[in-house]
This record gives structure tokens, sequence and C-alpha cells, in this order.
């Protein structure tokens, strides 16, 4: 989150820090203090350190191009945003070829709260869903799709190589 002093250089000085706090308040009272809705992604996100999934991991990429498929499905929005994660994170294990999914399941099942033959029958779901969705396959099993270039620099070397011909 941003800092208020931050917001202050931001905005040029051009308002105060008590003025910040007020309008904030305002708009805080005027959404009567409805700050947010959990989404299987707020959850996946707040899990998956716990989990110790891996930054880079194909795993940990897969799990979020599965919730973002599952985003557009009309089915998983009848379902409770946690078990949703869940399942991805299981799903994910599978499709990636990690295959800790037993020792993933556990602990995601302790994390959650939701029984292992409630998640294990949602990620079949998923799995399903990805394997008969081709594009989305295509999305998961291709590694070079995620290699994308992280930094400016990393753009502008992608940029030189192929001006280049390298």
């Amino acid at each position: 989150p941003i800092t208020i002093p931050k917001l202050i250089i931001y905005a040029d000085h051009s308002v105060t820090h008590q003025q910040l706090v007020e309008g904030e308040v305002m708009v805080l009272t005027a959404i009567n203090w409805e700050l947010s809705t959990i989404t299987p992604i707020t959850v996946y996100k707040a899990i998956q350190h716990t989990l110790s999934l891996e930054q880079d991991s194909k795993q940990r990429r897969s799990g979020s191009t599965l919730l973002h498929h599952c985003s557009s499905n009309y089915q998983y929005s009848y379902l409770i945003p946690s078990i949703t994660a869940a399942a991805a994170i299981v799903a994910a294990d599978y499709l990636s070829k990690e295959c800790q999914n037993e020792k993933l399941l556990e602990n995601t099942s302790k994390l959650t709260g939701h029984s292992k033959d409630d998640i294990k029958r949602l990620a079949s779901y998923t799995i399903k869903l990805a394997e008969d969705n081709l594009e989305l396959k295509e999305i998961i099993d291709k590694k070079a799709v995620f290699d994308r270039p992280a930094t400016p620099g990393d753009v502008l070397s992608v940029s030189q190589q192929e001006i280049i011909g390298l």
C-alpha cells in the first residue's frame, strides 16, 4: 500500500495529511467500510507463500492461469473462493508434472479447511476443463509464454537481439 507521505508527494503537496485522512474516511463511510471482496485469486496469493510455491515455478504460474480461467467460468462463481484456490493449486501441481500432490493436497486442505475429497473432486474438474480447453492447455504447457522479459532492460535486450538477428 502507498503511505500517506508518498501520496502527499505524488499530489505535489497540494493536500495535507489531515485532508487525505478525512477524504479516506469519507470514502470508507460512503461504501459502508466494505473494503474488498475475497476472490480465489486473493486466497491463492495469500496461501502460495505458506505452501512454499517457488516464485518462478511453472506450478505457480499454472495455478494463476487456471484461476484466471476459472474466474470466467460461471460454474466456479457459486463456490467458496478458498476451495477454488485450493483446487487450482492441486490441479496446477498435476498439470505441471511436479507431482507432490499428496503432501500438497494435505497442506492445502489444512490451510483452507476443506476436505481432501472436495479439493480433489474440484481439482479433477479443473484439470478436465484445462485439458478440454486447447488454448489454456497450450498456455500451461508452453514455458516460452511465461518467459517474458521482467524488466524494461530485459525488453530492450530482447528488442536489440531481434534487431541484430541473434
